[in-house]
């Protein structure tokens, strides 16, 4: 270490802690590879160490291994051994191992190799819980409801945040509301496109590393204009460049500029390409060589990503719409019915293609049931959560054509029975499978949509706000395919439900239909 405590006591009668943060971490922290904190090579740094102990909120979007999660561990530390976080600090991850990882390899072997140790009370052991100071520090993962409730902070710091389920993470930023600071931070590697850390960052002013092109005066960072950020050299170096005239640039040529200024919020973008430890000719060839891009510009440049395949625009929805109206009757109509606020329903036809011939919202069931006879409704799939008792009403009003639908993790193909305990009709079904489909019949054009409209547009947008991304487990290499949504979907799924109600099942039913 380059100094200790005890000598700082001894010489100025102060603490460690008395030092601005920067100082603190580059003098009296080791990291848990043993290594001192040191801010050389990282220019862009400073900066957001001094935003980690005096900001209230900040989003980092960012790539991997580069050290935001040591740095924001230590803001914490900081600020409980100087007593300005009375009520502590929590970090919630996706799950309890991640927890488990990242207290044993990082957080407690920052504290039990420095000054900070004389600080903590309590188990050496303790995964979840530490208190330093006159503080408690809090490890959560999102999956147990009881253990969040169960707590609260003047800080919140939500790591990996694109991993938490929306309805966690608002559960967890209500652990801070009881505090005079409430201070959150988001850090996490990005998915697709406003979704997770990217809408948190859209929010932020936005500060990207830039840099003003000495030979051209273009101002550009690194990563939006990479691979053109990156010039090969005469000798086959690999420089970082200006993306117009390829002049050279260096790392310290930069500083943080706000794309958003004024906005409500730090957001700050870091990228393997700001890192002194991995080399631009790596990042090209990897880039130049992989067939994982959306991994490579998630996991390396910290970009949301999302491939062409995964995603529906609106003018591919809208391109489906046909020269006829919107129909109220059908001899046959097939229905799905997504619930929420309202509950949204689409009405197709199947006669070879699928022809969607109504849809809209009806603020209840009861006016839910008022739709489906005014449609001639043959059979219809209902969305079983989260108003599983309203939904099993429904059904049985319309004895042997009513189905709830339950998304399952199964890949098996759609599986319709009865649940004779409840006495309803069911349809288990995997979501990311019945989406594929859904997608693949709009990208086919196998679907066709009434007369262009503000409805029709909006039903547009509602496809348009699901994006098909992947994850990859890190240990195994096995990529999980998923859907996430960025705005209001429910049209896409009334629609797989009556794709479902159209065509998918087949078979006896025995007791729901004949039963007196």
């Amino acid at each position: 270490m380059k100094a200790t405590a005890e000598a700082m006591r001894q010489t100025t009668g102060r603490e460690p802690h008395d030092l601005p943060f920067e100082a603190w971490l580059a003098h009296f922290i080791e990291t848990p590879e043993r290594r001192p904190f040191t801010f050389e090579g990282r220019p862009w740094l400073p900066e957001l160490a001094r935003a980690a102990v005096t900001l209230p909120n900040i989003v980092v979007e960012k790539a991997s291994q580069l050290g935001a999660t040591i740095l924001f561990l230590c803001a914490s530390f900081y600020l409980m051994a100087r007593r300005e976080l009375p009520a502590g600090v929590v970090y919630f991850f996706p799950t309890d191992g991640d927890v488990r990882e990242l207290s044993k390899t990082k957080a407690f072997p920052l504290l039990d190799r420095s000054y900070l140790r004389g600080l903590v009370a309590g188990r050496a052991d303790e995964v979840y819980l530490k208190r330093i100071a006159d503080s408690w520090l809090y490890f959560r993962g999102t999956h147990s409801t009881i253990r969040m409730k169960a707590i609260s902070a003047d800080v919140a710091n939500f790591d990996e945040a694109d991993e938490i389920p929306a309805e966690a993470l608002a559960m967890a930023r209500e652990r801070i509301h009881a505090s005079k600071l409430q201070w959150e931070r988001h850090f996490s590697i990005p998915t697709v496109p406003n979704y997770g850390v990217d809408r948190s960052f859209q929010a932020t002013d936005q500060r990207f590393w830039t840099f003003r092109c000495a030979a051209c005066s273009k101002e550009f960072d690194l990563e939006t204009h990479f691979p053109n950020s990156l010039t090969v050299a005469k000798d086959g170096t690999v420089l970082r460049c200006c993306p117009a005239c390829k002049h050279p640039v260096a790392l310290d040529d930069g500083r943080w500029i706000a794309r958003n200024p004024g906005a409500r919020g730090a957001g700050f973008h870091l990228s393997q390409l700001l890192s002194p430890t991995v080399e631009p000719a790596d990042l090209l060839r990897e880039y130049t060589s992989t067939d994982r891009v959306p991994q490579f510009m998630r996991g390396r440049l910290g970009l949301p990503y999302v491939e062409a395949s995964g995603k529906l625009s609106e003018g591919e929805v809208l391109d489906l719409c046909g020269a006829v109206e919107r129909a109220n009757t059908a001899e046959r109509a097939f229905v799905g019915i997504d619930v929420g606020r309202v509950l949204h329903w689409v009405a197709v036809v199947n006669d070879g293609a699928v022809r969607v011939i109504g849809m809209g919202e009806e603020p209840t069931f009861e006016a839910m049931e008022r739709r489906l006879r005014e449609l001639n409704c043959e059979k219809f799939v209902v969305d079983a959560l989260p108003e599983t008792h309203y939904a099993i009403q429904l059904a049985e009003r319309f004895r042997g054509i009513g189905w709830l639908n339950y998304y399952t993790a199964s890949k098996q193909p759609p599986r319709w029975t009865e649940d004779e305990a409840r006495n309803f009709l069911r349809v288990d079904c995997n979501r990311t499978e019945q989406l594929d489909r859904l997608f693949g019949a709009v990208k086919g054009g196998k679907i066709v949509l009434p007369r262009r409209d503000a409805l029709s547009e909006e039903y547009a947008k509602h496809l348009s706000n699901l994006i098909r991304t992947n994850d990859e487990d890190e240990s195994t290499g096995e990529i999980e395919y998923l859907y996430v949504k960025t705005g209001p979907d429910h049209y896409a799924h009334a629609t797989l439900y009556a794709m479902l109600a159209a065509g998918e099942w087949t078979g006896p039913i025995r007791s729901l239909v004949f039963r007196l």
